[in-house]
């Protein structure tokens, strides 16, 4: 790690410091008191704190589930429609998928070819280094 990585990092904890700044003072300013009466109702003893913050954990938990699932399904759609307007240009000839070359990981570039493949194209070629 050389010394631009270091202004690097320190460059985009700053920006994200900035934003949260901002961020607050602005939701501050939108919801004035209005905002600590609500929170107020809602967590006035332990028991009504603890349950509230159990809501919001699970309803954060479970947009970190789908977006990884729209994000596997979306992927996988992507390859395998981008493989068949490939298959459908090639008007007959064999098309070979290299496509997976750019996966960072082996379950990524398995994903890659197999969606390839069962769209149509006629040879795949996994090209990871180990």
């Amino acid at each position: 790690m050389d010394i631009f990585h270091v202004f690097r990092l320190l460059g985009g904890l700053a920006m994200f410091l900035f934003g949260m700044d901002t961020m607050s003072k602005s939701l501050q300013k939108q919801a004035g008191g209005k905002l600590q009466k609500i929170l107020g109702a809602f967590t006035g003893n332990p028991l009504k704190g603890f349950l509230l913050g159990m809501a919001v954990t699970a309803a954060i938990e479970a947009q970190l589930v789908e977006t990884f699932l729209l994000l596997a399904v979306n992927h996988q759609s992507l390859i395998a429609t981008k493989a068949s307007r490939v298959v459908r240009a090639a008007e007959g000839r064999t098309v070979l998928e290299f496509g997976s070359r750019r996966a960072q990981l082996q379950p990524a570039a398995s994903g890659w070819k197999g969606s390839s493949v069962n769209s149509g194209s006629g040879r795949t070629r996994e090209t990871l280094m180990q």
